[in-house]
């Protein structure tokens, strides 16, 4: 897709913001894989997250945009590509493992 879209919605570019100094339209795909790097980096950062095992208090600000941003992705996919969307949760659950109902 050349934008990131989920119904009326147009989600921008975090990473070419940075670039940029303001968010910008990538096509989908580049948004995705920036999304998932930015995601990787911060879950992987010594002063977000200082032990792989404990979270302390400070650490749990970052939960709500890591969210927020792979939701996008889920947004996306759902509602432009319902039938891979829905085949890939029939096999994975990949969305239903991130959703408050599941059982982790």
């Amino acid at each position: 897709c050349p934008e990131t879209k989920a119904g009326e919605w147009m989600y921008l570019c975090i990473t070419m913001a940075t670039m940029a100094q303001w968010r910008q339209q990538c096509c989908t795909i580049d948004h995705i894989l920036h999304t998932v790097d930015s995601v990787t980096v911060l879950l992987n950062s010594p002063q977000a997250f200082p032990s792989g095992i404990n979270f302390p208090a400070p650490s749990h600000r970052h939960f709500g945009s890591l969210a927020r941003r792979l939701e996008c992705i889920f947004a996306h996919v759902y509602f432009h590509h319902r039938e891979v969307f829905e085949q890939a949760e029939a096999e994975l659950s990949l969305y239903a493992e991130t959703t408050p109902d599941s059982s982790c």
